[in-house]
């Protein structure tokens, strides 16, 4: 039950970073001088993120896919990194 709450707290970690991320990435963009810039890349049908700087204004979502998916990547890598650790301990045994 450890490993499991461990996992559930990485994948939600990992899903607001995302949402972090997606809110802070247009303010980051807008102080290089990008003052023109459109991003929403597509996958399933589906848009991962909308980015849209334009002049002084900016829009920035994060959509469900992209929650679902960074949700998924925090629990593969915990669950990764945990197998890998192991298997690096036992061998140095």
């Amino acid at each position: 039950m450890k490993i499991f709450l461990n996992a559930l707290l990485v994948s939600v970690s990992a899903s607001l970073l995302y949402i972090f991320i997606m809110f802070v990435t247009p303010m980051i963009l807008m102080m290089i001088g990008s003052s023109a810039f459109t991003s929403s890349p597509g996958m399933f049908g589906h848009t991962l993120y909308v980015l849209h700087i334009a002049d002084q204004e900016f829009l920035s979502k994060a959509t469900n896919l992209g929650l679902i998916l960074s949700f998924i990547l925090g629990g593969v890598l915990y669950y990764g990194g945990r197998t890998l650790r192991n298997k690096w301990l036992h061998q140095n045994l």
